[in-house]
Protein backbone atom coordinates (compact mmCIF):
# COMPACT_ATOMS: atom_id res chain seq x y z
CA UNK A 1 0.00 0.00 0.00
CA UNK A 2 2.91 2.43 -0.20
CA UNK A 3 3.35 3.36 3.53
CA UNK A 4 3.77 2.52 6.87
CA UNK A 5 0.63 2.71 9.36
CA UNK A 6 2.25 2.49 12.10
CA UNK A 7 1.36 1.26 15.59
CA UNK A 8 0.32 3.62 18.07
CA UNK A 9 0.23 2.39 21.67
CA UNK A 10 0.18 5.58 23.88
CA UNK A 11 -2.23 4.84 26.94
CA UNK A 12 -3.95 2.03 25.13
CA UNK A 13 -4.87 4.40 22.18
CA UNK A 14 -5.14 3.75 18.96
CA UNK A 15 -5.13 5.36 15.41
CA UNK A 16 -8.00 5.02 13.22
CA UNK A 17 -8.35 6.38 10.16
CA UNK A 18 -11.96 7.40 8.87
CA UNK A 19 -13.66 9.12 5.75
CA UNK A 20 -16.81 11.07 5.76
CA UNK A 21 -18.16 14.49 5.48
CA UNK A 22 -16.31 16.96 7.75
CA UNK A 23 -18.22 19.88 9.05
CA UNK A 24 -18.47 21.74 6.16
CA UNK A 25 -19.36 19.25 4.24
CA UNK A 26 -16.25 18.51 2.60
CA UNK A 27 -15.84 14.96 1.61
CA UNK A 28 -12.13 13.85 3.00
CA UNK A 29 -10.18 11.91 5.35
CA UNK A 30 -9.42 12.12 9.38
CA UNK A 31 -7.24 10.27 12.05
CA UNK A 32 -7.92 10.22 15.19
CA UNK A 33 -6.76 8.64 18.55
CA UNK A 34 -8.84 6.46 20.81
CA UNK A 35 -9.26 3.70 23.10
CA UNK A 36 -11.36 2.30 20.01
CA UNK A 37 -13.46 2.43 17.00
CA UNK A 38 -16.54 3.18 18.88
CA UNK A 39 -14.80 6.09 20.57
CA UNK A 40 -13.27 7.55 17.05
CA UNK A 41 -16.70 7.44 16.16
CA UNK A 42 -18.02 9.65 18.93
CA UNK A 43 -15.23 11.75 18.81
CA UNK A 44 -15.81 12.69 14.94
CA UNK A 45 -19.77 12.62 15.53
CA UNK A 46 -18.95 15.38 18.23
CA UNK A 47 -16.88 17.98 15.67
CA UNK A 48 -19.65 17.49 13.16
CA UNK A 49 -18.61 15.02 11.18
CA UNK A 50 -21.03 12.97 9.04
CA UNK A 51 -21.18 9.77 6.53
CA UNK A 52 -18.31 8.08 8.16
CA UNK A 53 -17.39 5.07 7.58
CA UNK A 54 -13.91 3.69 8.95
CA UNK A 55 -11.04 2.60 6.43
CA UNK A 56 -8.14 1.58 9.12
CA UNK A 57 -9.26 -0.10 12.56
CA UNK A 58 -6.38 -0.93 15.63
CA UNK A 59 -5.27 -3.69 13.86
CA UNK A 60 -5.31 -2.67 10.46
CA UNK A 61 -3.14 0.63 11.40
CA UNK A 62 -0.67 -1.86 13.46
CA UNK A 63 -0.20 -4.75 10.64
CA UNK A 64 -1.57 -4.20 6.90
CA UNK A 65 1.25 -2.15 5.36
CA UNK A 66 3.90 -1.60 7.75
CA UNK A 67 5.94 0.36 5.52
CA UNK A 68 7.64 4.01 6.60
CA UNK A 69 8.64 4.90 3.17
CA UNK A 70 6.40 7.04 0.96
CA UNK A 71 7.20 7.99 -2.84
CA UNK A 72 7.29 11.01 -1.55
CA UNK A 73 8.97 11.83 2.20
CA UNK A 74 7.79 15.02 4.04
CA UNK A 75 8.23 16.16 7.37
CA UNK A 76 4.66 15.82 8.02
CA UNK A 77 4.32 11.97 7.26
CA UNK A 78 1.56 10.37 5.54
CA UNK A 79 -1.77 12.17 5.96
CA UNK A 80 -4.97 10.31 6.89
CA UNK A 81 -6.47 11.46 3.15
CA UNK A 82 -3.26 9.96 1.48
CA UNK A 83 -3.84 6.48 3.21
CA UNK A 84 -7.30 6.42 2.48
CA UNK A 85 -6.38 7.34 -1.44
CA UNK A 86 -3.70 4.73 -1.20
CA UNK A 87 -6.47 1.74 0.24
CA UNK A 88 -8.63 3.08 -2.47
CA UNK A 89 -6.32 2.44 -5.37
CA UNK A 90 -6.85 6.35 -6.16
CA UNK A 91 -3.08 7.88 -5.13
CA UNK A 92 -1.55 10.02 -7.43
CA UNK A 93 1.05 7.93 -9.63
CA UNK A 94 4.67 8.79 -10.47
CA UNK A 95 4.21 11.40 -13.18
CA UNK A 96 1.00 13.07 -11.38
CA UNK A 97 3.21 13.66 -8.30
CA UNK A 98 6.23 14.70 -10.15
CA UNK A 99 4.67 17.30 -11.83
CA UNK A 100 2.49 18.45 -9.04
CA UNK A 101 6.33 18.74 -7.36
CA UNK A 102 7.75 20.48 -10.45
CA UNK A 103 4.08 23.36 -10.06
CA UNK A 104 5.14 24.18 -5.89
CA UNK A 105 8.90 24.58 -7.32
CA UNK A 106 7.38 27.03 -9.76
CA UNK A 107 9.28 30.02 -8.00
CA UNK A 108 12.16 28.42 -8.25
CA UNK A 109 12.11 27.00 -11.85
CA UNK A 110 11.28 30.74 -13.03
CA UNK A 111 14.45 32.27 -11.33
CA UNK A 112 16.86 29.82 -12.53
CA UNK A 113 14.86 29.74 -16.15
CA UNK A 114 14.93 33.53 -15.96
CA UNK A 115 18.87 33.06 -15.13
CA UNK A 116 19.60 30.79 -17.73
CA UNK A 117 17.58 33.01 -20.83
CA UNK A 118 19.39 36.02 -19.20
CA UNK A 119 22.92 34.42 -19.63
CA UNK A 120 22.02 33.11 -22.91
CA UNK A 121 21.25 36.50 -24.18
CA UNK A 122 23.91 38.63 -22.60
CA UNK A 123 26.66 35.72 -23.10
CA UNK A 124 27.27 35.55 -19.27
CA UNK A 125 28.72 31.91 -19.01
CA UNK A 126 28.23 31.45 -15.34
CA UNK A 127 24.97 32.99 -15.53
CA UNK A 128 23.33 30.61 -17.92
CA UNK A 129 26.12 27.45 -16.39
CA UNK A 130 23.90 28.14 -12.62
CA UNK A 131 20.76 28.22 -14.72
CA UNK A 132 20.93 25.36 -16.28
CA UNK A 133 22.18 23.63 -13.31
CA UNK A 134 19.55 24.85 -11.11
CA UNK A 135 17.02 23.45 -13.40
CA UNK A 136 18.20 20.21 -14.41
CA UNK A 137 18.95 19.96 -10.24
CA UNK A 138 14.72 20.36 -9.59
CA UNK A 139 13.63 18.76 -12.68
CA UNK A 140 15.93 15.23 -12.05
CA UNK A 141 15.43 15.70 -8.14
CA UNK A 142 12.12 13.88 -7.79
CA UNK A 143 12.83 10.85 -10.09
CA UNK A 144 16.30 10.58 -8.28
CA UNK A 145 14.54 10.66 -5.29
CA UNK A 146 11.58 8.51 -6.37
CA UNK A 147 13.80 5.82 -7.53
CA UNK A 148 16.08 5.59 -4.31
CA UNK A 149 12.96 5.60 -1.59
CA UNK A 150 11.31 3.33 -4.10
CA UNK A 151 13.10 0.54 -3.45
CA UNK A 152 11.62 -0.46 0.02
CA UNK A 153 8.30 -0.45 -2.25
CA UNK A 154 9.13 -2.48 -5.12
CA UNK A 155 10.60 -5.19 -2.52
CA UNK A 156 7.67 -5.46 0.35
CA UNK A 157 5.22 -5.82 -3.07
CA UNK A 158 7.37 -8.86 -3.92
CA UNK A 159 7.15 -9.82 -0.82
CA UNK A 160 3.15 -9.70 -0.12
CA UNK A 161 3.12 -11.54 -3.79
CA UNK A 162 5.58 -13.85 -3.14
CA UNK A 163 3.45 -14.72 0.09
CA UNK A 164 0.28 -14.93 -1.92
CA UNK A 165 1.66 -18.16 -3.96
CA UNK A 166 3.31 -19.41 -1.42
CA UNK A 167 6.98 -18.42 -2.82
CA UNK A 168 8.58 -18.71 1.32
CA UNK A 169 12.52 -18.82 -0.13
CA UNK A 170 11.51 -15.54 -1.69
CA UNK A 171 10.34 -14.04 1.30
CA UNK A 172 13.07 -15.05 3.25
CA UNK A 173 15.18 -12.78 0.65
CA UNK A 174 12.66 -10.10 0.37
CA UNK A 175 13.22 -9.94 4.05
CA UNK A 176 16.94 -9.56 4.12
CA UNK A 177 16.49 -6.97 1.15
CA UNK A 178 14.11 -4.57 3.14
CA UNK A 179 16.76 -4.82 6.00
CA UNK A 180 20.12 -3.57 4.34
CA UNK A 181 17.14 -1.45 2.82
CA UNK A 182 16.10 0.38 6.33
CA UNK A 183 19.55 0.41 7.07
CA UNK A 184 20.65 2.34 3.95
CA UNK A 185 18.07 4.80 3.67
CA UNK A 186 16.67 4.84 7.51
CA UNK A 187 13.06 3.94 6.35
CA UNK A 188 11.22 0.84 5.04
CA UNK A 189 9.13 -1.64 7.03
CA UNK A 190 9.18 -1.95 10.73
CA UNK A 191 10.92 -4.69 12.17
CA UNK A 192 7.74 -6.50 13.50
CA UNK A 193 6.17 -7.28 10.56
CA UNK A 194 9.33 -7.97 8.65
CA UNK A 195 10.08 -10.37 11.83
CA UNK A 196 6.40 -11.85 11.53
CA UNK A 197 7.23 -12.56 7.22
CA UNK A 198 10.41 -14.27 8.31
CA UNK A 199 8.52 -16.48 10.87
CA UNK A 200 5.51 -16.90 8.32
CA UNK A 201 8.70 -18.27 5.43
CA UNK A 202 10.40 -20.40 8.36
CA UNK A 203 6.64 -21.72 9.44
CA UNK A 204 5.87 -23.06 6.07
CA UNK A 205 9.16 -24.35 5.34
CA UNK A 206 8.63 -26.52 8.30
CA UNK A 207 10.66 -24.61 10.44
CA UNK A 208 7.49 -23.81 12.71
CA UNK A 209 9.32 -23.81 15.87
CA UNK A 210 12.50 -21.50 14.61
CA UNK A 211 10.16 -18.84 13.21
CA UNK A 212 7.81 -18.87 16.86
CA UNK A 213 11.58 -18.56 18.75
CA UNK A 214 12.50 -15.44 16.36
CA UNK A 215 9.07 -13.57 16.47
CA UNK A 216 8.98 -14.29 20.68
CA UNK A 217 10.90 -11.33 20.70
CA UNK A 218 7.76 -8.77 20.75
CA UNK A 219 6.11 -11.27 23.36
CA UNK A 220 6.84 -8.48 26.43
CA UNK A 221 7.69 -5.39 24.29
CA UNK A 222 6.07 -2.07 25.63
CA UNK A 223 5.73 -1.15 21.99
CA UNK A 224 3.12 -4.24 21.12
CA UNK A 225 0.50 -5.16 23.04
CA UNK A 226 -0.68 -8.13 23.84
CA UNK A 227 -3.45 -8.65 22.06
CA UNK A 228 -1.57 -7.60 18.76
CA UNK A 229 1.24 -10.06 19.69
CA UNK A 230 -1.23 -12.67 19.66
CA UNK A 231 -2.89 -11.77 16.70
CA UNK A 232 0.29 -12.15 14.83
CA UNK A 233 1.60 -15.24 16.05
CA UNK A 234 -1.63 -17.01 15.17
CA UNK A 235 -1.03 -15.77 11.51
CA UNK A 236 2.61 -17.97 11.79
CA UNK A 237 0.86 -21.30 13.41
CA UNK A 238 -1.82 -20.67 10.37
CA UNK A 239 1.48 -21.12 7.90
CA UNK A 240 2.19 -24.56 9.53
CA UNK A 241 -1.61 -25.50 9.56
CA UNK A 242 -1.04 -25.69 13.20
CA UNK A 243 -4.82 -24.84 13.58
CA UNK A 244 -5.09 -25.20 17.27
CA UNK A 245 -2.30 -23.58 18.44
CA UNK A 246 -3.68 -20.75 16.00
CA UNK A 247 -7.06 -20.58 17.14
CA UNK A 248 -5.61 -20.65 21.19
CA UNK A 249 -3.79 -17.61 20.29
CA UNK A 250 -7.16 -15.88 18.27
CA UNK A 251 -9.11 -16.94 21.47
CA UNK A 252 -6.55 -14.85 23.84
CA UNK A 253 -6.60 -12.32 21.58
CA UNK A 254 -10.46 -11.59 21.61
CA UNK A 255 -10.54 -11.96 25.41
CA UNK A 256 -7.68 -9.39 25.27
CA UNK A 257 -8.86 -7.14 22.75
CA UNK A 258 -12.87 -7.76 23.10
CA UNK A 259 -13.82 -4.47 21.52
CA UNK A 260 -11.87 -5.01 18.17
CA UNK A 261 -13.99 -6.30 15.37
CA UNK A 262 -10.89 -7.17 13.76
CA UNK A 263 -9.78 -10.20 16.44
CA UNK A 264 -13.62 -11.48 16.51
CA UNK A 265 -13.91 -11.95 12.29
CA UNK A 266 -10.62 -13.54 12.20
CA UNK A 267 -11.46 -16.12 15.45
CA UNK A 268 -14.51 -16.68 13.45
CA UNK A 269 -12.52 -17.61 10.32
CA UNK A 270 -10.20 -19.71 12.49
CA UNK A 271 -13.26 -21.39 14.17
CA UNK A 272 -13.87 -22.73 10.44
CA UNK A 273 -10.80 -23.31 8.40
CA UNK A 274 -9.54 -25.90 11.02
CA UNK A 275 -12.21 -27.15 12.73
CA UNK A 276 -16.08 -26.85 12.01
CA UNK A 277 -17.23 -24.99 14.77
CA UNK A 278 -20.19 -23.24 13.23
CA UNK A 279 -22.57 -21.73 15.88
CA UNK A 280 -18.87 -20.51 17.91
CA UNK A 281 -18.28 -18.72 14.51
CA UNK A 282 -21.86 -17.14 13.88
CA UNK A 283 -20.96 -15.68 18.04
CA UNK A 284 -18.03 -14.16 16.66
CA UNK A 285 -18.96 -12.69 13.93
CA UNK A 286 -22.21 -11.23 15.83
CA UNK A 287 -19.54 -9.85 18.59
CA UNK A 288 -17.87 -8.47 15.44
CA UNK A 289 -20.46 -6.81 14.13
CA UNK A 290 -21.50 -5.10 17.29
CA UNK A 291 -18.25 -3.17 16.81
CA UNK A 292 -17.06 -0.56 13.79
CA UNK A 293 -15.56 -2.58 11.07
CA UNK A 294 -13.36 -1.68 8.17
CA UNK A 295 -14.26 -1.69 4.41
CA UNK A 296 -12.26 -4.95 4.09
CA UNK A 297 -13.67 -6.48 7.31
CA UNK A 298 -17.10 -5.92 6.34
CA UNK A 299 -16.09 -8.26 2.53
CA UNK A 300 -14.62 -10.53 5.15
CA UNK A 301 -17.53 -11.44 7.38
CA UNK A 302 -19.68 -12.82 4.15
CA UNK A 303 -16.52 -14.91 3.23
CA UNK A 304 -16.58 -16.57 6.61
CA UNK A 305 -20.51 -17.10 6.11
CA UNK A 306 -19.36 -18.62 2.91
CA UNK A 307 -17.40 -21.04 4.88
CA UNK A 308 -19.82 -22.15 7.60
CA UNK A 309 -22.89 -22.31 4.95
CA UNK A 310 -20.46 -24.76 2.81
CA UNK A 311 -20.00 -26.86 5.83
CA UNK A 312 -23.50 -26.95 6.93
CA UNK A 313 -23.85 -27.55 3.10
CA UNK A 314 -26.28 -24.64 2.44
CA UNK A 315 -25.18 -24.15 -0.74
CA UNK A 316 -27.15 -21.48 -1.63
CA UNK A 317 -26.55 -19.66 1.21
CA UNK A 318 -22.97 -20.06 0.86
CA UNK A 319 -23.11 -18.99 -2.72
CA UNK A 320 -24.81 -15.64 -1.94
CA UNK A 321 -22.53 -15.03 0.93
CA UNK A 322 -18.90 -15.88 -1.03
CA UNK A 323 -20.06 -13.99 -3.97
CA UNK A 324 -20.57 -10.68 -1.80
CA UNK A 325 -17.45 -11.40 -0.72
CA UNK A 326 -15.97 -10.95 -3.84
CA UNK A 327 -17.75 -8.11 -4.76
CA UNK A 328 -16.14 -6.40 -1.74
CA UNK A 329 -12.90 -7.40 -2.32
CA UNK A 330 -12.08 -7.14 -6.27
CA UNK A 331 -12.28 -3.35 -5.94
CA UNK A 332 -9.06 -3.36 -3.77
CA UNK A 333 -7.37 -6.20 -5.74
CA UNK A 334 -4.87 -3.51 -6.16
CA UNK A 335 -3.49 -4.35 -2.93
CA UNK A 336 -1.58 -7.38 -3.49
CA UNK A 337 -2.35 -9.46 -0.27
CA UNK A 338 -5.78 -9.12 -1.16
CA UNK A 339 -5.72 -10.78 -4.38
CA UNK A 340 -4.87 -14.15 -1.96
CA UNK A 341 -8.30 -13.59 -0.16
CA UNK A 342 -9.77 -13.55 -3.72
CA UNK A 343 -8.43 -16.40 -4.66
CA UNK A 344 -9.36 -18.09 -1.85
CA UNK A 345 -13.05 -17.14 -2.16
CA UNK A 346 -13.13 -18.23 -5.32
CA UNK A 347 -11.96 -21.83 -4.08
CA UNK A 348 -14.95 -22.08 -1.85
CA UNK A 349 -17.03 -20.39 -4.33
CA UNK A 350 -15.72 -23.28 -6.61
CA UNK A 351 -16.12 -26.15 -4.01
CA UNK A 352 -20.35 -24.43 -3.81
CA UNK A 353 -20.59 -24.67 -7.58
CA UNK A 354 -19.57 -28.41 -7.71
CA UNK A 355 -21.28 -29.68 -4.45
CA UNK A 356 -24.41 -27.86 -6.33
CA UNK A 357 -23.71 -29.63 -9.74
CA UNK A 358 -22.42 -26.46 -11.42
CA UNK A 359 -19.75 -28.19 -12.86
CA UNK A 360 -18.58 -25.95 -15.56
CA UNK A 361 -18.53 -23.11 -13.34
CA UNK A 362 -16.53 -25.21 -10.96
CA UNK A 363 -14.04 -26.11 -13.71
CA UNK A 364 -13.51 -22.91 -14.54
CA UNK A 365 -12.73 -21.65 -10.79
CA UNK A 366 -10.75 -24.50 -10.23
CA UNK A 367 -8.66 -23.29 -13.17
CA UNK A 368 -7.75 -19.66 -11.64
CA UNK A 369 -7.11 -21.44 -8.12
CA UNK A 370 -5.26 -24.53 -8.58
CA UNK A 371 -2.01 -23.41 -8.64
CA UNK A 372 -2.84 -20.85 -5.86
CA UNK A 373 -4.55 -23.86 -3.60
CA UNK A 374 -1.38 -26.28 -4.43
CA UNK A 375 1.32 -24.03 -2.74
CA UNK A 376 -0.48 -23.05 0.05
CA UNK A 377 -1.15 -26.78 0.50
CA UNK A 378 -4.86 -26.70 0.90
CA UNK A 379 -5.37 -30.22 0.71
CA UNK A 380 -9.40 -30.13 1.54
CA UNK A 381 -9.84 -27.26 -0.59
CA UNK A 382 -7.98 -29.13 -3.36
CA UNK A 383 -9.93 -32.34 -2.92
CA UNK A 384 -12.88 -30.74 -2.86
CA UNK A 385 -12.69 -29.06 -5.83
CA UNK A 386 -11.66 -31.76 -7.97
CA UNK A 387 -14.46 -33.47 -6.54
CA UNK A 388 -16.80 -31.07 -7.61
CA UNK A 389 -15.29 -30.47 -11.39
Amino acid sequence: MGSEIRTHVIMSQYKYVWKGKDPRGNARSEEVMAENAQAAREELTRRGWTELELVFDDIATSAVAGVEATDWITEEGVSAQQLTDQYEGKAPGFLAQWFKGLLDSKKSLLTFGALLAWGIYTDRKWAWIIGAIGLGFIVLLMPALHAFFSVTLRQYSRLNKAKVWGRWNEVLDCVERLRKAHRLTRIGVGDLELTRCRAQALAALGRLDEGVAEFRQFENSPKVERWLYLSHLSSIYDEAKAFGKSLECRQQAAAEKPDSSAVWIDLAYSLMRGFNRPAEAREALARAEAHEITGLGKAYVPFVRGIIGWRERNFAEARKHLEEALAGLEPLSHHDLVVGLILLTKSYLCVVHGASGNRLEAKKLFRETEKFLTAHREDELLQACRSGC
